[in-house]
């Protein structure tokens, strides 16, 4: 008998009151004897184990592993109830139960539902855009030697990944992505197919963010590849999205309407309305950018994407939709309505995407403007720098700071309008040699 035992017994009975006199009474051995059984001097046999539990009123497995014998049915439960949380839409009370859970399994000790519990407290996070703390929580996850079964090492790899790239830091996500696919091409048994494409799909959307067009391909084509021959719909549907996303980026028109009308179709077949809602807001943005922009269209597009993102989407989710929002009403001439659309996006976005709220800044400084108020516009732009000045050199970021110059240009800015469009150089990979630009013909 180990110590433990012991030391539960003893725990167990000063908890309930009882002495050791009484307790020994009760299961017929001396006092000394139950004394060195505490101490864990002394070996209990099976029959004598059950005599204990039922003086004390627990099962014979709660003196054995320190864990009642519901504990496990109890934690399953709990976390199914927060897995629902999550999937539906309440991120807050996910986050809350997720805590409970995690703290629970700790006093325990549970290691299979703390590992679990964590899992699901980072994408609770993710989701109310705490994203830094997410990525920690991640990190401490793929730290261990090992997890529990129930969370493959390849989906939090993912997520990890995902989450580095929303708040800009591709070098890291990269990074991240590359390992996890090595270790994940080389495991045994095999990844599941839906974490294989949803980590690759990701790691390519990275490689299109950074501009490695060609190295973004060759990930989502062994994406579709897998998921065609060997995934399920939520696999295939993921990899069609990103391969739309890299084709209309490669100017495959063609090739971008083919995979979003897939991507559209797997999601209506699985029923998956978040994903659903999101398609509507980036169609949103692709329409409003396009060279025959129709804001009404786009409107209609994202105000059905906030009403159902309402209810299952993240406050990024929201914060993004709300984003394009501004745009449409701005663009329709409703300058009150933009302007509420933006400042309600910011509030989503307060501890979430840097890009996504330079963004947002950026929308509000042309509302500003568009109230002829050119000291806040001025403000707002600035903020929209400071938001992005953090962000590495990505394609997104690039065409912000592009769009930034040409607002500071508007404004007739001409230093902080060069200091944009430089940066918006600088993430289109261009170079300058000053010597090079110095030098003269002899």
């Amino acid at each position: 008998m180990s110590n433990g035992v012991g030391e539960r017994v003893r725990a167990l009975r000063t908890a309930r009151g009882i002495g050791q006199t009484e307790l020994a009474a009760a299961v017929g051995v001396s006092k000394s004897y139950l004394s060195h059984i505490e101490a864990g001097r002394r070996p209990v046999s099976a029959s004598l184990l059950q005599q204990i539990a039922g003086a004390l009123e627990v099962e014979v497995e709660q003196l054995e592993s320190g864990v009642p014998a519901d504990a496990n049915e109890d934690m399953q439960l709990r976390l199914a109830f927060a897995e629902m949380s999550l999937r539906n839409g309440e991120w807050d009370l996910a986050l809350t139960e997720y805590a409970a859970i995690a703290e629970r399994a700790r006093e325990l000790p549970l290691h299979r539902y703390l590992d679990e519990a964590t899992f699901g407290l980072a994408r609770a996070q993710a989701a109310t855009g705490q994203l830094e703390q997410a990525i920690l929580v991640y990190e401490q996850l793929l730290e261990q030697p090992q997890l529990s079964p129930a969370i493959p090492r390849e989906l939090v790899a993912g997520k990890l990944t995902m989450a580095y790239a929303e708040c800009g830091d591709l070098g890291r996500a990269v990074d991240v992505g590359e390992a996890a696919v090595a270790a994940m091409e080389s495991s045994d048994p095999p990844a599941d197919v839906s974490d294989q494409v949803e980590l690759v799909s990701t790691l390519a959307g990275c490689y299109l963010e950074r501009g490695d067009l060609t190295r973004a391909q060759m990930l989502i084509q062994r994406a579709l590849d897998r998921a065609t021959r060997d995934g399920a719909p939520r696999a295939r549907a993921a990899a069609a999205w990103n391969a739309a996303v890299i084709s209309q980026a490669r100017h495959d028109s063609v090739g971008a309407r083919r995979h979003a009308d897939r991507a559209g179709a797997l999601y209506a077949e699985i029923d998956d309305l978040r994903r659903r809602a999101v398609l509507r807001t980036v169609s949103a943005h692709v329409q409003l950018r396009g060279p025959e922009p129709d804001p009404a269209d786009a409107l209609a597009q994202v105000e059905r994407a906030i009403e159902e993102l309402s209810d299952v989407g993240t406050r990024l989710d929201l914060g993004y939709a709300r984003t394009e929002q501004a745009r449409a009403y701005l663009a329709a001439g409703d300058v009150a309505a933009a302007g509420e659309a933006g400042r309600q996006a910011l509030r989503d976005l307060a501890n979430g995407d840097r890009l996504q709220t330079g963004r947002v800044l950026l929308m509000l400084g042309r509302v500003a403007m568009a109230e002829h108020d050119q000291d806040l516009a001025v403000a707002l732009y600035r903020q929209a720098a400071d938001a992005l000045a953090d962000l590495g050199a990505t394609r997104q970021s690039g065409n912000v700071w592009r769009e930034l110059g040409e607002a500071y240009i508007d404004l007739g800015r001409q230093e902080e309008a060069i200091e944009a469009l430089r940066r918006a150089s600088d993430a289109a990979g261009a170079t300058y040699n000053p010597l090079r630009a110095n030098a003269r013909v002899s």
